[in-house]
């Protein structure tokens, strides 16, 4: 799971963080253990019980980055064995097969799709006095954009394990997305919770119990993988209009460092690339331009072919960038003289002393 929030490190959980698969074939996992390691797996079969069938470095893959990959891992639970100068250590994966469907039809940039899963689970179900919170299924687009499922309220809905409005999310492609194929990656269930973090339960005991959660605190985590999902796009013949910037003189001014939104008459941004190429149609954009040595700027320009669009902007007497690195060297002084202020005092009223006598 992510602790504290995406990007901020992962820890895997054996027990609240499955590995979801489709198909057959089963989930994969990857790690990158020290140096000179041995790994292996013995994996599970679960039938009416579960049984294993003895460690093995088949589908055991060592990767050229250092990494390894453990693949063939199907609903149950595997063992995995890391070896080096004698010693061992075992770390627990779980898997679960899931499976999904896309709506039928052809889309294109600007559609709504909607991915309906079944068979996940909440890997944090409800735990009186422990766990309280949601879970929903969250996706990043290829343009980075993050799609989350609907929690069917804002706190303590406990369906998502067996209602499939729960398990469907439904994506937006950019409408200006120009690929033919849209990815759904870094699939994980997101939790919401209030009361204590994933993994709190291990802590508690008969003996000891639970004090009442009148303040619980909220927290939140990325529990568990879900399989990318690939979207088949049509094509969509888009324009392609290039955007200059100059000052009142005519002269150029860099795109560099400035912060560009340009949209359409429905609210749409299409996003400028480093070259000042944008994809659009033929109608109205609205923009507005903000950063270090222009001022603040806004308004609007019409497209009716592949184009180039040239905005006048007004630059800033002193980059602002620049005021704040004369602030900085300021403040750097101010603490210098601070600090060597009391020592020359003291000096000079140590000297006064001297002629004195």
């Amino acid at each position: 799971m992510w602790l504290g929030g995406e990007g901020e490190g992962y820890e895997y959980d054996a027990e609240l963080d499955p590995l979801f698969y489709v198909g057959t074939e089963g989930a994969e996992y990857t790690f990158t253990p020290e140096s000179g390691c041995t790994v292996t797996v013995n994996r599970s079969v679960v039938t009416d019980s579960m049984t294993f069938k003895g460690f093995t470095s088949d589908g055991v893959t060592q990767n050229a980055d250092g990494s390894v990959t453990i693949s063939e891992l199907t609903t149950g639970r595997h063992i995995v064995r890391i070896e080096k100068n004698g010693l061992a250590t075992y770390q627990v994966l779980t898997a679960k097969e899931t499976a999904y469907t896309i709506d039928e039809g052809t889309y294109r940039a600007g559609d709504e799709v909607t991915i309906r899963f079944s068979g996940l689970v909440n890997p944090v179900e409800k735990m009186s006095g422990i766990y309280n919170g949601s879970a929903v299924i969250r996706y990043v687009g290829s343009d980075g954009t993050a799609f989350t499922s609907d929690p069917g309220g804002a706190f303590g809905v406990y369906d998502f394990s067996g209602n499939p409005e729960r398990q469907q999310l439904t994506v937006t492609i950019p409408s200006y997305f120009d690929g033919s194929v849209y990815t759904l990656s870094g699939g994980a269930i997101a939790m919401r919770l209030f009361g204590s973090a994933p993994g709190g339960h291990r802590g508690v005991t008969y003996r000891k119990g639970m004090d009442p959660g009148f303040n619980a605190p909220s927290s939140g985590a990325l529990q568990g993988t879900l399989p990318d999902i690939e979207i088949p796009l049509e094509k969509t013949d888009y324009l392609t209009a290039t955007l200059k910037l100059t000052d009142e003189k005519g002269k150029p001014i860099s795109l560099d460092g400035l912060t560009i939104a340009i949209l359409d008459a429905d609210g749409n941004e299409t996003p400028v690339r480093p070259d000042g190429t944008f994809l659009c149609a033929a109608g109205e954009y609205t923009y507005t331009i903000t950063g270090d040595g222009v001022e603040d700027a806004e308004g609007s320009f019409t497209v009716t072919d592949g184009e180039e669009v040239v905005l006048v902007l007004t630059r800033t007497a002193v980059p602002s960038g620049f005021m704040q690195m004369l602030e900085k060297i300021g403040t750097f002084f101010e603490k210098v003289w601070k600090a060597i202020s009391l020592p020359f005092r003291l000096l000079v009223e140590w000297i006064r002393k001297l002629v004195k006598h």
